[in-house]
């Protein structure tokens, strides 16, 4: 069935719509977040559009945790159970331990965090990087989870902030690699990422696009951009990667036990 008007919901009764979203308590509005209007059934064309296309982030996680990046990998992951609860929680009116609203803003923040990781790869930045933005993204989403600036603000300022040390290292190292940025798969991922916000911007208007099927799309070339962005920016281990940490440990454990070996004489001696 199609869906009816989307209608903001604040204390249980309607409410108007400011340019900062529904104009009554925030904090209702994380609680309770929004419902369809005269929405009849459960449309599954919306639910094959906008549930199961999240399954196309595995191949990204996956990547990610192949080139031993955990902390990115579990951003993904996150990323991927906060989308589908929430789009399923939407479409079929059904809470999965919260409710849509709930899933909705940890969406926004997987989502930011997914964001800045990308961010983070592409400066080589620290992890102090990671952790400045996350605590602006949290920041952000509590002042309004629903505002699209609140989302957007904390990834524009990490996108200028990466740019930043990348020009700043190129003008002031040698050893600062610009060549990662002319590859084909980095311009794939730029193409295709582009093609991701252009899905994005034009699946807003929900009026036009009744079975979110941009927002489909959205999922898609997003997940796509991110694989491109991964295997352009960090190659995967080799064996002789492999091999060459397994020695590293090899020489960490038997210099471990020599240090072992010389604190027990001591201690001997000194008995």
């Amino acid at each position: 069935a199609a869906l009816g008007r989307k209608v903001p919901v604040c204390c249980k009764r309607d409410v108007e719509v400011s340019p900062w979203g529904p104009a009554c308590g925030r904090q209702d509005l994380v609680v309770l977040g929004s419902f369809y209007a005269a929405k009849d059934g459960v449309d599954w064309v919306e639910f094959c559009c906008v549930v199961l296309t999240n399954a196309a982030f595995l191949g990204p996680i996956w990547m990610l945790r192949r080139r031993r990046r955990p902390v990115d990998a579990m951003i993904g992951f996150g990323l991927l159970v906060s989308s589908t609860c929430y789009h399923f929680c939407e479409t079929t009116g059904m809470d999965v331990v919260m409710t849509a609203g709930n899933w909705h803003r940890l969406d926004n923040l997987f989502s930011i965090f997914s964001c800045v990781s990308l961010a983070k790869m592409l400066s080589r930045a620290s992890e102090t990087f990671r952790w400045l933005f996350v605590v602006v993204a949290l920041f952000c989403q509590e002042l309004h989870p629903w505002h699209l600036g609140c989302v957007l603000g904390p990834v524009l300022l990490a996108d200028v902030a990466a740019l930043r040390l990348v020009v700043i290292r190129a003008s002031h190292s040698k050893e600062c690699d610009l060549r990662r940025f002319h590859s084909p798969t980095f311009r794939a991922a730029c193409l295709v990422q582009l093609l991701a916000l252009a899905c994005f911007a034009r699946g807003l208007d929900e009026h036009t696009d009744p079975h979110r099927a941009f927002h489909g799309a959205w999922h898609l070339a997003n997940a796509a951009a991110a694989a491109l962005f991964t295997a352009a920016l960090d190659h995967p281990p080799t064996s002789e990667d492999e091999e060459d940490v397994v020695v590293e440990v090899q020489v960490l454990s038997f210099e471990e036990k020599k240090i072992e070996r010389s604190q027990r004489k001591s201690n001997d001696k000194e008995e």
